[in-house]
């Protein structure tokens, strides 16, 4: 099926049109942790129970600094690729700059790019777009936009969604780190987190090419 991508600013989308996209998101994990976790389990990982805390933290990333994301992070110009087919969402990736650290050491991170992270947040496609290279179009759209030689971050759920880190492993990435998080609530058991990073934004689009080829 052909389809078409789009990247736009983030906080450009209205609320609505991230209630959209969490709805999309919601119908995507329920299929890819079927089996694993129950409904009320994926709620939680998205945020159904908060749509505007959704949209916000969406919006601005930084809405979530020092709750959800540590107080020494902080995020400029996120953006979101949607892919549509007839005016039908089939799928959305979301991405932000990144830097870390305290606040003197962030804001110089942000002059440059040697620590400035194209953090890849979330991709969610609607299950009957599966298999079609809508993800990786996805993915594809937001690199571009980024700068060539800035390192690539992304934090993968091994133990939940076990392809993901295989394939990001596939265009380069390599796991730098790990935690155990509560992405679903803080009633159920933490799960294990792992932090995946590529040396730059040139070199995975480089692995993209060679993988379609």
């Amino acid at each position: 099926m052909a389809h078409a991508i789009q990247v736009l600013q983030a906080e450009k989308l209205s609320t609505q049109n991230w209630y959209d996209l969490q709805g999309l998101a919601r119908t995507a994990f329920r299929q890819t942790l079927a089996g694993q976790r129950d409904h009320a389990d994926v709620d939680a990982l998205v945020g159904w129970s908060n749509r505007d805390a959704y949209a916000a933290s969406h919006k601005d990333p930084n809405a979530l600094v020092g709750e959800r994301y540590s107080a020494r992070q902080a995020y400029r110009n996120p953006r979101v690729a949607v892919a549509t087919d007839a005016g039908e969402v089939l799928g959305f990736a979301y991405s932000a700059n990144n830097v870390s650290g305290g606040r003197l050491e962030r804001g110089l991170k942000q002059l440059g790019t040697k620590k400035n992270y194209l953090w890849l947040r979330e991709t969610a496609v609607l299950p009957d777009h599966w298999r079609e290279g809508i993800a990786l179009g996805l993915g594809e759209a937001l690199l571009k936009e980024a700068k060539p030689n800035q390192p690539v971050s992304a934090y993968v759920w091994p133990d939940e969604m076990p392809d993901v880190p295989i394939m990001l492993s596939q265009f380069g990435f390599t796991e730098t780190g790990e935690t155990t998080e509560a992405i679903f609530g803080d009633q159920a058991p933490s799960t294990r987190q792992v932090r995946m990073q590529a040396e730059s934004v040139a070199a995975v689009l480089e692995q993209i090419d060679q993988y379609r080829n």
